[in-house]
């Protein structure tokens, strides 16, 4: 292959990859439209694969001749986390409030008719509203589930979506994933902070002057962490 081939070769290798970096980016999620009904189980929920970024899951439920349950499962890694659970548009809403559910594990054992949320990580009730977070809200202990901290770390979750108003209402969330952040990424920050510090002290000699008390009042902080 000849220089000017191969360049050629990386060239056309660099666009492929950006061209398919926006596909990988979404590839998590599910789209009933697209890989079928989720589950209406909440002992054999759907599994679903979440990647870092966005993932939309999207789907309909209601009551036409009979509830219908959407259940579904993931798992987030050693090093990952679950930021926020967002309203996607064109979410629709019955006139009985929605629901949206946790548990921890791969199923969800509470009853569908129980009035109580024992058993369950956290659930909040949703409306249309295009970009609401609701992990904050699932997050706080009610009616007996046992509330988590935001953002939620690794583990195997089974969520369960819910609304028993007559007719058929699409909903659409966005589940936002991340990497944890890595302590050194602190360490380096803090040692470039001090690093700022001692650089501005030396100038300050330099020049004859002195910075004020409590001119770097964030550092103390830094140091001690």
């Amino acid at each position: 292959m000849s220089c000017s081939s191969l360049h050629c070769f990386l060239v056309a290798r660099s666009l492929t990859l950006a061209a398919l970096a926006p596909l990988v980016a979404h590839a998590g999620g599910h789209s009933e439209s697209v890989s079928g009904d989720l589950s209406n189980s909440g002992f054999t929920p759907t599994a679903v694969t979440l990647t870092l970024g966005a993932n939309a899951i999207t789907g309909a439920i209601g009551n036409a001749g009979g509830v219908d349950h959407d259940y579904f499962t993931f798992t987030l890694p050693a090093d990952w986390q679950l930021d926020a659970i967002r309203v996607g548009a064109g979410t629709a809403i019955g006139e009985n409030s929605p629901f949206i559910g946790m548990e921890a594990g791969g199923q969800v054992r509470l009853s569908p008719k129980s009035g109580i949320a024992i058993g369950l990580l956290g659930w909040a009730l949703y409306g249309a509203e295009p970009g609401v977070d609701l992990l904050p809200e699932m997050a706080v202990p009610s009616l007996g589930s046992s509330g988590f901290s935001v953002p939620l770390g690794a583990g195997t979750y089974a969520v369960w979506i819910r609304d028993t108003a007559e007719g058929s209402f699409a909903y659409n969330f966005n589940f936002q994933v991340s990497a944890v952040p890595e302590p050194a990424g602190f360490a380096l920050m803090g040692a470039g902070l001090l690093g700022l510090a001692a650089l501005r002290q030396r100038r300050a000699r330099c020049t004859g002057t002195q910075p004020a008390p409590g001119a770097y009042p964030g550092l103390a902080a830094v140091y001690r962490s």
